[in-house]
């Protein structure tokens, strides 16, 4: 039995025991509510391990809301317990048949997506963020910074870090609520963390698959090869995540399922879960209202 991680000591596990617990944890999200976002399953795991293994990332560690998400997931036993993970008691329904994703009424902070009246949520604080849902937009994703207005890149009031990302015909917010990590401030176009100040510029180096650089003021590292990827020399992939330093090597596309077997891949990373070891149904490829995706069954 994996012990269950909580808030009061989040760094207790050990690495085999975090990466249990990230991929139980994961494959329940995305049967129980739905793989969209960040819960479609390697994504999901890619995000998890950098809190169950305070060691992967030290300097950016998870802290309040996000810590609580994921401590109440790893005693879920069904989907009552999940939703409750994400949303507690509150209730909120779709407004209408179309397909589309907003943040909730009712659950500050929540994503929701709806598709034929079929609600899911999905908890950007499980990702150190929030929802945004941008002015004119039928949709919604997870952000820095709940401002409805044009997206502006930097830190707002010390705390919210807005990274906006051209994404075609539209720009998005992919920056991070920094009270829910590091230090739990936004400085230098960064969430800080606790080690020894700098003044370099954001540049990685490698030894091995562990990536150092100066980033938002002070020296950080990263062990890209506790999640499954190779560190990669130079500039940040993205200015404001120490994590992009980080490079999935896997030629893998889509999700794919074989009876109990999720194997599911996102940033060239590739992972895989046996839906039956964690208590769940088989695997299967649901529509989502960001498109096919693989879960699996509800227990």
């Amino acid at each position: 039995m994996v012990p269950i991680f909580r808030p009061s000591s989040p760094c207790a596990l050990s690495p085999s025991e975090a990466k249990l617990q990230a991929e139980r944890t994961c494959a329940w999200l995305g049967a129980c509510e739905s793989p969209i976002g960040s819960q479609q399953f390697s994504a999901c795991v890619t995000r998890a391990l950098r809190v169950f293994n305070c060691s992967i990332e030290p300097g950016q560690l998870a802290k309040g809301k996000t810590l609580d998400i994921w401590s109440c997931l790893t005693t879920v036993t069904d989907c009552d317990d999940v939703r409750r993970c994400l949303i507690g008691d509150r209730t909120e329904v779709c407004l209408e048949s179309s397909t589309y994703l907003n943040c909730s009424r009712t659950s500050p902070g929540v994503r929701i997506g709806c598709r034929d009246k079929l609600i899911a949520f999905e908890d950007c604080a499980a990702w150190g963020q929030t929802c945004v849902a941008h002015e004119g937009r039928n949709d919604a994703e997870c952000g820095g910074s709940t401002s409805e207005s044009a997206c502006t890149e930097g830190c707002i009031g010390g705390i919210a870090l807005r990274a906006c990302v051209s994404n075609g015909a539209s720009t998005r917010d992919e920056g991070f609520d920094c009270s829910l990590r590091g230090d739990g401030r936004c400085e230098n176009g960064g969430c800080t963390g606790p080690g020894v100040a700098c003044s370099e510029g954001a540049s990685v180096t490698c030894t091995y698959d562990e990536a150092s650089l100066c980033f938002a003021g002070h020296q950080q590292t990263i062990q890209c090869g506790a999640l499954g990827m190779k560190c990669q020399e130079g500039a940040l992939a993205r200015a404001w995540d120490p994590a992009s330093a980080c490079v999935g090597q896997s030629a893998c596309t889509g999700d794919r399922c074989s009876g109990a077997t999720l194997t599911s891949c996102s940033s060239a990373v590739e992972r895989s879960v046996n839906c039956a070891a964690v208590s769940l149904g088989n695997c299967e490829i649901v529509t989502t209202v960001e498109g096919p995706r693989a879960a699996c069954q509800k227990p």
